[in-house]
């Protein structure tokens, strides 16, 4: 499958992503955007928006859940006509900032559907709140005020904390097969890992009471800004228990991230990352001072396609604080790690370097896994990067997986289609402030991505400040639309060159539909294969085969 080295997102149609408009100016929706998993059960996943200042910048926030579809989605869609039915919108409490971060929460509950967690950092503790998943509908509403443990509850923070600044899943790292979670507290420089539960949530549940059994603290002796990102890993040290990592962009000489292994064993209730000696964990320091190195984390799925979980960490201000910023993608092994490890380490064996190549531009700012996006068996990232192109337009940068291997050092430059590709936005808009997997939000089998805008340049003009988000397709060549056949065309079909070919029934042969459908495909720059028998059996009934 081809794709463009380049792809502008004002070309996205319907047919190869679409476009999430925001509410009201000031909004900022999609300064953060993730994935949700499938918390309508009905089989596709959805997608959830954060909406921090909502409404109309006065930060009681927003967060808006898009719900995916089987059906054809349009070129744009309003965060105003959610109803129930296509999605909702959860609303925040006075300066709460709700949806200054965003996240799917994995299956928390134990009950069979996904849920999500909204961070909302503003007040005096900062909260966290969890959605649960439901087989039985949404109202067009919901407002946080109203989680009870039944259909949600709420995470109470820590005074002066900025308590849910990051939220994330963090996958099972107790290995008890139900999901956990990870909070940030960066004001006070702790991060909260609360296990997952069959047994239900009371509507309240507080940081300060983690003890170990229900979950624990983690603590940054010079705390800077940690736990400003965090995220869970997936295994990436080969013993079967998912790992999680937390970034602290000021910390030290230009950040630091922390990377701690899941275990069978008990937790205590603080874990003093000092303590990260290798076997439960290790530090990663940046390469150069004032890096910005931590700045954003997460799991990279299986990005060489050795069997073992990788991981990415943006550094945003990279090298050295002219802003051009780097990535680096650290690769999983079962043969151990070091208690310590900086990027300048990474030779192309153990994890490689992704450089911007624009000064100013703040490449790394956000990074994500993808799932497969070019349908070549192997995982993908995208890597935000929101002040690149000039006039704040950003970019977000696809870079493919491979199990042919990786040099030391690559640069976004060198994306040429094959190895990954530029998406570009639209001036004043900061495409790329925030970047996730979609999961597969239009039911095809494909991996999508989704990318935030939330128009907070300088600069931006009103029309922007309400914030965009967008959808982007996988698996679907970006420079045309998809082709779509028509059981009962309005023209007649191309003309085939040879004579119609009938058996002993009258019907057309399956050999000559097959070839007459390759023609007809190859003509629209379509190659569709027809490998089933299956496929005829409505074929014949429903195409009108006229003028071949």
């Amino acid at each position: 499958m081809s794709f463009p080295s380049s792809f502008d997102l004002t070309s996205l149609n319907g047919n190869n992503g679409f476009v999430i408009n925001g509410v009201t100016s000031g909004d900022e929706s999609g300064y953060s955007v993730s994935r949700a998993g499938d918390i309508n059960n009905d089989g596709v996943d959805d997608l959830i928006i954060g909406a921090p200042q909502a409404p109309g910048n006065n930060g009681v926030g927003a967060s808006y859940v898009v719900f995916g579809s089987n059906n054809k989605f349009p070129a744009s869609i309003n965060l105003s006509n959610l109803n129930g039915t296509n999605g909702f919108v959860i609303n925040g409490v006075d300066s709460s900032k709700l949806g200054t971060s965003v996240s799917n929460a994995g299956d928390i509950n134990n009950d069979g559907i996904a849920d999500f967690i909204i961070g909302a950092p503003g007040g005096k503790s900062g909260a966290g709140y969890v959605v649960f998943g439901s087989n039985s509908g949404f109202p067009a509403n919901i407002n946080v005020t109203t989680l009870n443990g039944t259909n949600g509850f709420m995470i109470n923070g820590i005074d002066y904390s900025k308590s849910g600044y990051a939220v994330s899943s963090a996958g099972d790292i107790n290995n008890d097969s139900i999901d956990d979670l990870l909070i940030g507290a960066p004001y006070k420089g702790q991060s909260f890992v609360l296990f997952g539960s069959s047994n239900g949530f009371p509507a309240n549940v507080s940081l300060s009471a983690l003890d170990g059994s229900n979950g624990f603290k983690l603590t940054d002796v010079n705390s800077g800004y940690f736990s400003y990102s965090l995220s869970g890993t997936g295994d990436i040290n080969g013993d079967k228990i998912d790992d999680f990592i937390i970034g602290n962009p000021t910390r030290g000489v230009g950040g630091v991230s922390y990377v701690v292994f899941g275990s069978n064993h008990t937790f205590p209730a603080n874990i003093d990352l000092s303590a990260l000696n290798g076997t439960n964990g290790f530090i990663l320091n940046a390469a150069l001072y004032n890096d910005g190195f931590g700045c954003a984390v997460s799991g990279a799925g299986d990005i060489n396609k050795d069997g073992i979980a990788d991981f990415i960490i943006g550094a945003y201000n990279a090298p050295g604080g002219n802003s051009i910023g780097e990535s680096y993608i650290i690769f999983g092994t079962s043969n151990g790690f070091p208690a310590t490890m900086s990027p300048s380490d990474l030779d192309g064996q153990n994890g490689f370097t992704i450089k911007g190549s624009e000064t100013a531009r703040q490449f790394g700012y956000a990074v994500s896994s993808l799932g497969d996006i070019n349908e070549d068996g192997i995982d993908d990232v995208v890597i935000g990067s929101p002040n690149a192109g000039g006039s704040y337009k950003g970019a977000s940068y696809i870079v493919f997986g491979s199990k042919s291997g990786f040099q030391a050092n690559m640069t976004t430059s060198s994306l040429n289609g094959s190895n990954g590709y530029k998406i570009v936005g639209l001036e004043d808009t900061r495409s790329g402030a925030a970047v996730s997997d979609a999961g597969d939000i239009n039911g095809d089998g494909k991996s999508d991505v989704i990318i935030g805008a939330p128009g907070d340049s300088p600069f931006a003009p009103v029309s922007v400040t309400m914030g965009i988000s967008y959808v982007v397709f996988g698996g679907i060549p970006l420079s045309s639309p998809t082709p779509t056949a028509s059981a009962n065309p309005t023209s007649p079909l191309p003309t085939h060159t040879s004579s119609p070919e009938y058996n002993a029934a009258g019907l057309l042969t399956p050999n000559y539909v097959i070839s007459s459908i390759y023609n007809v495909a190859t003509e629209v720059g379509e190659i569709l294969p027809f490998d089933s028998m299956s496929i005829l059996n409505g074929l014949l009934n429903e195409i009108n085969f006229e003028s071949f």
